[in-house]
């Protein structure tokens, strides 16, 4: 199978065996990777079991500063966090968790904390025996492009990318869910946190909205692979965020009618309320901090 993704801002990833794709994100050209348009993978054992869909984390972030959300301070799960991670499942989920901060910092040029939370990943990546994905020439890549959010999104991905298909094609498909599922908790949380209050009509808290089905593909993902202990007990975590995006409903004028059926097109939109969008908002902070390990549940 021929994997071929062209240079624009993705809406999905999709991760499969030996997938290792190649991504940068829309805007100026970055330094790296000037000359080329596509990157092509080739793979005939892939298992169509494998293939889950999940926003990349910068994915979130990009969007919303499109429609104009600026950063906000004191968000990110803390770098000294790391200590709390001992065992195998926190490291897999914050391997995750910290790749969204990473993603979160070269989005809205934060380059202070960019170096710190890619050391963060390199740490858990070692324990995590993936350490051939992240090492000493991918950190001088990203000293060289501190000033370059293009350059440092393009290397984060493929840092990303790079470690789920080492994690998929190794045969530690519960661990790979466990990374997906604290990077798209944290990115939802730090999203949420970015918008602020509800506002109706809102671009941003429509994306937001449209979270609901990444997270729908990821807990199947979590379903899929729940005989290990680690992955039931995530989901059992992650169960009351799904729960609260599925009470969001879908528009019914959205539907199309086809031979007398109501059928779902592209342009389904979903109708969020306040009283959604504050409960899932509650719920994504404590679920985060959960995940994260981190004691309060304040802003």
């Amino acid at each position: 199978m021929n994997l071929i993704l062209k240079r624009v801002f993705p809406v999905f990833i999709v991760i499969a065996f030996h997938a290792v794709v190649l991504t940068s994100c829309g805007g100026n050209k970055s330094e790296e990777g000037k000359n080329s348009d596509t990157s092509v993978v080739n793979d005939t054992n892939i298992s169509p079991e494998a293939f889950f869909q999940v926003p990349l984390p910068g994915d979130l972030f990009l969007q919303l500063k499109e429609y104009g959300v600026k950063a906000k301070s004191n968000l990110l799960n803390p770098v000294e966090n790391i200590n709390k991670y001992t065992d195998q499942k926190t490291k897999a989920i914050n391997f995750g968790a910290y790749s969204s901060d990473l993603f979160y910092c070269s989005t809205f040029d934060q380059k202070a904390d960019v170096l710190k939370y890619f050391d963060n990943m390199k740490k858990l990546a070692d324990e995590l025996g993936i350490s051939s994905v992240i090492n000493d020439e991918t950190l001088k890549r990203i000293e060289k492009n501190l000033s370059n959010k293009d350059s440092l999104n393009k290397i984060t991905n493929e840092v990303f990318f790079d470690a789920s298909a080492n994690l998929e094609s190794n045969g530690q498909g519960a661990t790979l869910a466990l990374v997906v599922a604290g990077g798209l908790s944290e990115s939802i949380y730090l999203s949420i946190q970015s918008v602020g209050a509800f506002k109706a009509n809102d671009k941003s808290i429509q994306y937001i909205a449209d979270q609901k089905y990444p997270l729908e593909n990821l807990f199947q993902y979590l379903e899929k692979n729940a005989a290990d202990e680690r992955v039931a007990q995530t989901k059992n975590t992650i169960k009351p965020l799904k729960e609260a995006f599925d009470s969001i409903k879908e528009d019914a004028s959205e539907r199309q009618v086809i031979e007398g059926k109501n059928v779902i097109g592209g342009s389904t939109k979903l109708s969020i309320t306040e009283e959604d969008y504050n409960k899932i908002s509650a719920i994504a902070l404590s679920v985060r901090n959960e995940l994260t390990l981190n004691n309060s549940t304040s802003k």
